[in-house]
């Protein structure tokens, strides 16, 4: 979340640029290195699930389709992450965008298209889920442990290998847009300010105020949660709005979801 903004808040982006280093291998060399942490972790998981296996736990097929529908997921997440660092320059607001990125693509969007499924709409709600199930790690996750509760008797297609080369074909995208954009501001950097006019503001006549306690957690206390640009008032005003639309919808599903609750316990009693 904090890849690219802190090499254009240093400064140093430019002299990057000044390097033999391309900017396709400065992007894709800090996705992989803080991804090399989760990368080891899933490595290090496959004896364990091998036990479970060798004990009868779990067939292979979901254990190597669960590793790679997360090590997808894992390579989008972090690509939109990446590609948001570049235009953002604080972490958590990069890290607060892709959550509500993620509430959007992943959680309302399907959920609208659920719903008008459910109600009789212009698609059944079979080829709903399949083509979410395509598009969403989630789904795949869940109809992936769906098929091995059933033993492969579930209505529909699903492939899970077509579904990480999508995931897999928009993390590319989303990394050719980062790469634009490493470039466009190491390009801003170098040669794009001292042209412009400054935006920040000279006071003056204002008297110097004088602080007790930590002058830290009164300019964080200051500038607020969201801050007072437009943006992260947009993206406050949004946050809210999916946090009460989604309070919503789980108190009105809450008979809807009993059914599957008592079917996940039955299956593990």
């Amino acid at each position: 979340s904090s890849s690219i903004s802190d090499e254009v808040r240093s400064g140093t982006l430019s002299v990057l640029m000044t390097t033999p280093i391309s900017c396709f291998q400065i992007v894709v060399g800090k996705l992989l290195s803080k991804l090399l942490q989760l990368f080891i972790l899933l490595g290090i998981s496959l004896p364990l699930l091998t036990i479970i296996r060798v004990f009868g736990g779990v067939p292979w097929d979901f254990i190597v389709a669960s590793i790679f529908i997360t090590l997808t997921a894992a390579v989008f997440a972090g690509t939109l992450s990446l590609l948001l660092s570049t235009a953002y320059h604080q972490a958590y607001t990069v890290i607060l965008m892709t959550v509500i990125g993620y509430m959007l693509v992943f959680g309302a969007i399907p959920g609208v298209f659920i719903y008008i499924a459910a109600r009789g709409g212009l698609f059944s709600q079979q080829a709903t889920n399949i083509v979410f199930a395509m598009i969403n790690p989630f789904w795949a996750m869940a109809e992936t442990t769906q098929t091995m509760m059933t033993s492969g008797n579930t209505p529909g297609f699903f492939s899970w290998p077509l579904h990480c080369l999508i995931m897999f074909g928009a993390s590319i995208f989303l990394l050719i847009f980062a790469i634009w954009r490493v470039r466009r501001a190491a390009l801003y950097e170098a040669f794009g300010r001292s042209g412009r006019k400054s935006k920040v503001k000279i006071y003056r006549d204002v008297p110097i105020r004088h602080l007790k306690g930590s002058p830290i957690i009164w300019r964080e206390m200051r500038k607020g949660f969201f801050g007072r640009g437009k943006t992260d008032i947009i993206v406050g005003i949004i946050l809210i709005c999916i946090s009460v639309l989604a309070a919503v919808f789980a108190f009105s599903q809450v008979t809807f979801l009993l059914p599957y609750v008592r079917y996940i316990h039955n299956c593990y009693v």
